[in-house]
């Protein structure tokens, strides 16, 4: 085996040795004499004291930390720990050993190089000095005031879907009158009117069911209820009234019926209109007229399906005429047909929302349909409905501001006489003695 010290001596007395002087002076192969080359130029730059930190003796290491202290010997041959603390006259009995780890590595075939690796502390620590630690003392500023900002005051819609109010007769020798709408869900909205205080209310169609004006089979306990129904419209529009400045009504299919029973009838009769020289007035035979729309300036749209009323550029209001079988179809259908604006809807009595994103000029540009649901009751269908509807109580709000600005649609579902808006549930306070002295009629309860 040949000693690592030996090679290094022979680098040391001769010039320029590589590992072909290495391999020809020791006879050894080449790829041994490349490995004692390495190991001995390692050795080399050691002694010379390339490594930081180091003290050097030979091959062997010390290094002093603070209180800590690590030594590291190399060899060819076994070495004991206490030979390598004498080579560093480190007293052992003045130290604690920490962690010791002996290593072994074989170079080649021919020779194997060992480590020994102690890391210790004294058994009477030095005092060593620390940096005085001082308290972080931030600088104080002001804060900078705001900038000021104009902001744009949004307004407030309230959004009431179809109520189908209408009655029907419990007896027809008797004047108890049953609903088709529900006083329940009516008393939420109203409530929620009287604490918004909406700047428009807009009353999206069908708030009349008018059964006996229809094209379907009539039944007794539909007649003569005409009347009361319209006197409950008005104690609601009432009541709607008082909370806004702006209460819109848009005609829907069942309003429709009143004019369309007329022209049937008699065409000429749709024109008539009390003689008092007012070119504004409303035609004698006409809703608006019976419910004094007119008087409480109400402002009505009459031209069903066509009439639309704009909450500001970007959203139409109508009562449309489309009505699908599956949830959420209608609205989808609605804004798959004309993408390019936002509309609310009545008619199909469902709580729908959804919404379409088009590109003009490669800015993205997003739109809705929804529609806000009914007012009638749901544990009883109006007439010529069927059973079972896939009907949801409910109605909207909207926060807007005008002309091309922005808005945003909340739908507030009702259930079992009960809402929430904002922070707060809403429950009915509806009680039928109540309401028939206000309309006049006994309801039932």
């Amino acid at each position: 085996m040949i000693d690592v010290n030996e090679v290094v001596s022979f680098m040391g007395s001769a010039k320029k040795v590589g590992p072909a002087k290495i391999r020809d002076h020791f006879q050894v192969s080449k790829k041994e004499a490349k490995l004692l080359y390495d190991a001995a130029n390692m050795r080399l730059k050691r002694i010379d004291g390339r490594l930081e930190n180091t003290k050097s003796i030979d091959n062997d290491e010390l290094e002093k930390n603070g209180n800590k202290l690590k030594v590291v010997g190399y060899c060819t041959k076994a070495k004991a720990l206490d030979d390598l603390l004498k080579e560093f006259g480190v007293n052992r009995d003045e130290f604690i050993i920490e962690k010791i780890r002996f290593n072994k590595y074989d170079q080649s075939s021919s020779f194997t190089c060992g480590q020994i690796r102690a890391d210790m502390r004294p058994k009477v620590p030095e005092l060593c000095e620390f940096p005085e630690i001082k308290a972080i003392r931030p600088t104080y500023k002001a804060p900078l005031k705001a900038a000021k900002r104009s902001v744009k005051k949004l307004k407030t819609a309230l959004i009431v879907p179809d109520a189908q109010i209408g009655y029907n007769r419990t007896d027809v020798h008797e004047s108890v009158f049953d609903p088709y709408h529900d006083f329940r869900a009516m008393d939420i909205v109203h409530q929620v009117a009287q604490d918004i205080k909406p700047d428009e209310i807009i009353m999206m169609g069908d708030m009349l069911d008018l059964p006996s004006f229809g094209k379907y089979q009539q039944k007794a306990e539909f007649y003569f209820t005409t009347q009361p129904a319209l006197q409950t419209l008005r104690v609601f529009i009432d009541d709607l009234r008082a909370e806004t400045s702006k209460l819109v009504y848009i005609y829907g299919n069942h309003e429709a019926r009143f004019r369309n029973s007329m022209i049937e009838a008699h065409i000429e009769a749709t024109q008539l209109r009390k003689v008092d020289f007012k070119k504004d007035a409303p035609m004698t035979y006409s809703l608006e007229y019976y419910l004094g729309l007119d008087d409480i300036g109400v402002e009505y749209y009459t031209d069903y399906p066509h009439d639309e009323y704009y909450v500001n550029n970007h959203l139409a209001l109508s009562h449309s005429h489309i009505a699908k079988a599956r949830s959420m179809a209608t609205v989808s259908a609605i804004i798959e047909n004309d993408p390019h604006i936002s509309r609310g809807i009545g008619h199909i009595h469902r709580c729908e929302q959804a919404t379409k994103t088009t590109y003009k000029k490669g800015k993205p540009v997003t739109n809705m349909a929804f529609s806000a649901g009914t007012l009638c009751r749901l544990d009883r269908t109006i007439p010529q409905s069927g059973t079972r509807q896939n009907w949801q109580q409910g109605f909207a709000t909207i926060q807007f501001e005008e002309g091309d600005g922005l808005f945003n649609v909340n739908l507030h579902h009702i259930e079992q006489g009960k809402a929430i808006v904002g922070n707060k549930v809403y429950e009915s306070r509806y009680d039928a003695k109540k309401m028939s002295n206000r309309i006049g009629y006994k309801i039932a309860e």
